[in-house]
């Protein structure tokens, strides 16, 4: 008995999601037109470097940027000096050197 209410209470939750559809449909988000879109789209160099600053001070404590070389920065507007400053603030796993070399 318990499950055929159960059953009935089902199909007319169902059956009453029906009238809580707005009557066009959901609506959709307006198309948006980025700058970086495209092939030939070019990065607001500020974003970029202020997002960089949020990136260091909150999430590089739990996530890594290990797919990111020191030369990506020079196309952030950093200059030669500034990459070579932040390269020497990373610590490398010791020992790597003799292996190479």
């Amino acid at each position: 008995m318990r499950r055929q209410f159960a059953a009935i209470g089902a199909g007319v939750l169902w059956a009453c999601s029906a009238w809580a559809q707005p009557v066009g449909g959901p609506a959709h988000a307006p198309r948006q037109h980025w700058s970086f879109a495209g092939p030939l789209g070019s990065f607001d160099l500020r974003a970029v470097q202020r997002g960089y600053a949020v990136f260091a001070g909150s999430c590089a404590s739990c996530h890594s940027l290990s797919q990111l070389h020191f030369s990506d920065f020079s196309g952030m507007g950093l200059s030669t000096s500034e990459v070579a400053a932040l390269a020497a603030t990373c610590r490398c796993q010791t020992g790597w050197m003799q292996k190479v070399g």
